[in-house]
């Protein structure tokens, strides 16, 4: 691995934020809520050795957009991210050819890393026999095109292609710019063995739990976990892992434990447009800002008796005033 890489590799940690894409009332991209997000969670203590940022992710909505708005919002991500906190965008599409020309943009824009999942429209054909060896070469294929390390998003819900332990040593074996892991075992007993394997190797992003799971993951060994909580409550995301990695366990638990109402409304609701309502409500309670916006048809906004949910799950947590 070159030096570049591990210098990458070393920033791949913390909070791993899933940043969403505010539409405006015609469904447009609101670029100007982007970069107040962006400066929302810095303002809240998120930086460089505490998170990274990961538009147009799953949960940034990236498969309702054309090329041109994903480099858009990549790019609006990374100037106001501003050198302060890595970024590391979604690339990933069902067509290889985006994948590389959208990872290849992040990189010249000056994204730390990208984030890649195995392509959800060969799940149920190409990797029905030798599946390994298909995986492995997908990932090489990929890493002979681009430069930039790469983070490899094993979500068998989105793809239906789960990476064993074994599979993943396969891929860093064959392929020197995989550096990163987001990972969503089902169980807590293969995270653990990820981290014994290739703790080191790659930097190692839980994606199960959230905040509720990562003062165990980080003091196990993980580098991070995956956030959606800190694009509105930036600050006890950022103090989780601090105090994680620091040892302080009790610490970390006991403000995740404050968080629990959250949880449960994602454990509820479809993930997106509870998160920007969340966003919009703590919004309300400071000058308009996080923003979440609407989803992009044709996802559907939450019912109004959902809202009010959410709004109680908030003011439980300690996120906004009754």
């Amino acid at each position: 691995m070159s030096q570049d890489l591990v210098k990458s590799k070393k920033k791949l940690c913390g909070a791993n934020v899933l940043v969403p894409t505010p539409f405006n009332d015609k469904y447009e991209i609101d670029f100007e809520a982007i970069k107040d997000n962006v400066q929302f969670m810095l303002d809240g203590g998120l930086k460089e050795g505490n998170a990274i940022l990961k538009p147009t992710s799953s949960d940034g909505e990236y498969a309702l957009m054309s090329t041109e708005e994903q480099k858009k919002v990549i790019q609006t991500v990374i100037d106001a991210a501003n050198d302060k906190i890595p970024v590391v965008p979604g690339t990933f599409h069902t067509k290889f050819s985006r994948t590389i020309e959208i990872s290849k943009f992040a990189e010249d824009a000056g994204a730390t890393a990208v984030m890649i999942l195995a392509s959800p429209y060969y799940s149920e054909n190409l990797y029905k026999i030798d599946m390994d060896e298909v995986v492995v070469n997908y990932f090489k294929s990929i890493g002979e095109e681009i430069n930039i390390g790469f983070m490899i998003y094993n979500q068998p819900k989105r793809n239906g292609l789960e990476i064993s332990v074994e599979l993943f040593q396969k891929i860093a074996d064959a392929v020197p710019n995989f550096i990163a892991t987001q990972d969503c075992f089902r169980s807590s007993t293969k995270i653990y063995n990820l981290i014994r394997a290739l703790s080191g190797r790659l930097s190692i992003n839980s994606c199960a739990g959230g905040e509720e799971s990562a003062p165990s993951c980080i003091l196990a060994g993980a580098n991070g976990f995956v956030s959606s909580i800190a694009n509105f409550a930036p600050k006890p995301s950022a103090q989780i892992y601090e105090y994680a990695i620091k040892g302080e366990y009790d610490k970390a638990s006991e403000i995740a434990k404050q968080l629990s109402p959250i949880y449960e409304f994602y454990d509820k609701y479809p993930t997106i447009p509870a998160l920007k309502i969340a966003m919009d409500l703590v919004g309300k309670n400071n000058n308009g800002i996080p923003k979440g916006g609407k989803v992009r048809k044709p996802l559907s906004p939450l019912k109004p008796e959902y809202v009010e949910d959410i709004k109680n799950a908030l003011i439980s947590g300690g996120l906004i005033n009754p």
